[in-house]
């Protein structure tokens, strides 16, 4: 994104033609693995005119910036603290030399396991690994189990540039079939924080994060909604798509949605008490920026814009 033409998203969903006819039409075996895993998520990422595959496990990338060249090789790339070691005999304990009053570990040969093809194996090595910095009750585990448990999240970690000087990234994207809208989502653990923290003029308080996703949003909501219908679709060539929502695409009826301007905000791991004593605050803050705020003790696998119980909109 530019700041020399801010009426215009710089971005564009464009996947390197070979990575995307080999995945699609002659499959490597750990790609079909990595598809298979219902607890990995698979995002299409794009930097102007560049894309490429992430997936993710937990908020964890375990496989970033795939790619291929023009002789069908594949290039990706993890953080070395996913991936797991073992140490060259049977022990589970690292000994201590102390000669010559020094520490010496020199006699360490920890290796990688054999990471074959992601089989299931390989994949749950890495998931332990994972959760040693994104366990499943971490702000970025619950984000990424309502994608697994709602088939209408269609996005997640929507990145965008020096927007009025600022760099985000939006949590969560997905497709309100019961209004027709793109809506944006803010996800926030209950005690981020951020939720509590509202001195004017900090875009680090939930308010101030929210403002700026409103002023974005409405800024570019169309190029947003292109933007959106070229990623469905191909998502949809390599098989990304969930039931429902491949079901609007082969429809037609991605032409009825239009973006929602407020991002919604939802709260994981509330109790009643907490909502009870903290709700109207948050509310009163966020109500001018936000579509609404829904309060979630656990992951719910319906998100739609209807209110409910601790499910708020705002007019």
């Amino acid at each position: 994104m530019s700041n020399g033409n801010p009426n215009k998203l710089l971005k564009k969903v464009n996947l390197n033609a070979n990575l995307l006819n080999i995945l699609k039409n002659n499959p490597p075996q750990w790609w079909e693995n990595i598809k298979n895993d219902k607890e990995i998520i698979i995002e299409i990422r794009s930097d102007k005119s560049k894309s490429y595959i992430n997936c993710y496990y937990n908020g964890g990338c375990i496989l970033g910036e795939l790619n291929c060249d023009g002789k069908g090789n594949f290039k990706g790339k993890i953080h070395y603290k996913y991936i797991p070691i073992k140490l060259n005999n049977e022990e589970d304990y690292v000994k201590y030399n102390f000669g010559n009053q020094q520490i010496d570990l020199n006699h360490l040969k920890p290796s990688i396991p054999d990471l074959n093809n992601f089989d299931i194996k390989t994949i749950s090595l890495i998931k332990k690994q994972v959760e040693n910095y994104y366990p499943n009750n971490s702000e970025k585990g619950y984000q990424y189990k309502f994608i697994q448990k709602d088939p209408y999240f269609i996005d997640s970690e929507f990145q965008y540039n020096k927007f009025l000087g600022k760099d985000s990234r939006i949590d969560l994207v997905r497709l309100d079939h019961s209004v027709n809208k793109i809506v944006f989502v803010e996800l926030k653990l209950f005690g981020n924080k951020e939720l509590f923290n509202s001195k004017n003029g900090n875009n680090r308080n939930i308010e101030g994060q929210l403002k700026l996703y409103n002023n974005f949003i409405t800024c570019f909501k169309d190029d947003l909604r292109e933007y959106y219908i070229d990623l469905l679709k191909l998502k949809k060539e390599l098989g990304l798509l969930s039931k429902q929502v491949l079901k609007i695409v082969n429809n037609n009826e991605l032409g009825q949605y239009s973006v929602a301007e407020k991002p919604l905000l939802i709260i994981v791991g509330c109790t009643q008490k907490w909502i009870k004593n903290n709700a109207e605050d948050i509310k009163n803050r966020i109500r001018k920026y936000a579509l609404g705020c829904y309060y979630f003790g656990k992951v719910n696998e319906n998100s739609n814009i209807k209110e409910e119980r601790n499910r708020f909109l705002f007019p």
